[in-house]
């Protein structure tokens, strides 16, 4: 039974061997290797080791939230129903709908052998959940000879309690029966005691009450003293101008820094039009500690599509870019849906991973 269950797509069999490698080394067993034994199911043998994993690590990429690749969304959601998923981004992509609410350890700058705070988190989640409490270790069963020689010993504890007690009572029983026969000695009978006079005792006095112990008194605006420790000091920072929004209520207008306190694990979306960014971000952090928080770099997308479709607009996130060819569009770092709207009614769908600082290009036909 290995500790530890990696789930990922193919394409980052690379990233998820040198995890696994950096896991081991802390002395936990992690099931990574997808290599199945001859004669055996695969579906059999994933399940085994998924069921018997004690923690469940999913690695989203832009490969591993593709569509195609459902058994990463079925594995992560086994983990999930058993309070054991811990996410892990890899690159810098949206997690899947289901999973957008669980925080995860962005990995994408980490290097095997160098201090990175999103590691350290992730290693500090996962040995929470492969501890195991003491009072949960089995009781190992007595040994044969612990019996036999529990039942010697009580023989003896019988053997010694009858020797007690023929010592004890067998002065009492030699001494009533010689003195049988002796005549018994009566002590002349006292006289009976003088009764003393009744007198009435003296009536109680009342009791005298106590002082009251000082009361404390109370802390001065406790409410806002906990509302207070519950905030941090974040900032939040990009590449370009962009809102800041809690729920639908703008908290801050475009800026490209926001200097905010919020309160500890709420959720904050970072939102830029222009360059089609929705970015969701929880805040988690220790109060009276300052968080970093940064929004997606800039890449650039192409759109192209054939001649037939010319008059057809290009949306992106109910945005309408205009009729194609869209070239070197600047937008947020991220995977996109690019729909093609014709005038009579049909939609064409394209889909599209923009990484940082790259442009990429998505061909309609």
């Amino acid at each position: 039974m290995a500790d530890i269950f990696i789930s990922y797509a193919s394409e980052d069999q690379p990233k998820a061997r040198t995890l696994a490698e950096a896991l081991e080394a802390r002395g936990w067993s992690v099931w990574w290797d997808r290599k199945i034994p001859l004669g055996k199911s695969f579906d059999a043998v994933i399940e085994k080791a998924l069921g018997e994993a004690k923690c469940v690590l999913v690695l989203w990429s832009a490969a591993s939230v593709a569509k195609e690749k459902e058994w990463v969304r079925n594995e992560a959601s086994e983990g999930k129903r058993r309070n054991i998923l811990v996410p892990a981004f890899i690159e810098t992509v949206d997690a899947p709908l289901a999973f957008r609410l669980l925080n995860g350890a962005n990995l994408s700058r980490w290097q095997a052998g160098t201090p990175h705070a999103e590691f350290d988190k992730l290693i500090e989640r996962v040995t929470e959940l492969i501890s195991v409490e003491p009072w949960s270790l089995p009781i190992p069963p007595r040994p044969k000879w612990y019996h036999i020689g529990l039942f010697r010993l009580e023989i003896r504890w019988l053997v010694s309690a009858g020797i007690g007690v023929v010592v004890l009572l067998g002065p009492v029983y030699f001494a009533t029966t010689l003195g049988r026969g002796a005549a018994r000695f009566e002590p002349p009978a006292r006289p009976p005691a003088a009764t003393p006079p009744a007198t009435t005792p003296p009536a109680p006095s009342p009791p005298v009450p106590k002082p009251e112990p000082p009361r404390p008194r109370p802390e001065p605006n406790p409410p806002a003293r906990a509302a207070l420790a519950s905030t941090i000091a974040v900032s939040v920072t990009g590449p370009y101008p962009f809102q800041v929004f809690d729920g639908a209520k703008v908290i801050s207008d475009f800026s490209d820094s926001h200097e905010l306190n919020v309160t500890v694990d709420k959720m904050l979306r970072l939102v830029a039009p222009d360059y089609l960014l929705s970015q969701s971000v929880r805040v988690q952090g220790t109060p009276g500690k300052r968080l970093d928080i940064e929004a997606y770099a800039l890449g650039s997308l192409n759109v192209l599509t054939s001649l037939p479709f010319e008059t057809c607009s290009v949306r992106i996130n109910d945005r309408d870019l205009g009729y194609p060819p869209i070239s070197n569009k600047a937008v947020a770092a991220g995977t996109y849906r690019i729909d093609l709207v014709c005038p009579n009614g049909e939609t064409h769908v394209g889909r599209g991973v923009v990484p940082p600082g790259q442009s990429v290009t998505v061909r309609i036909f």
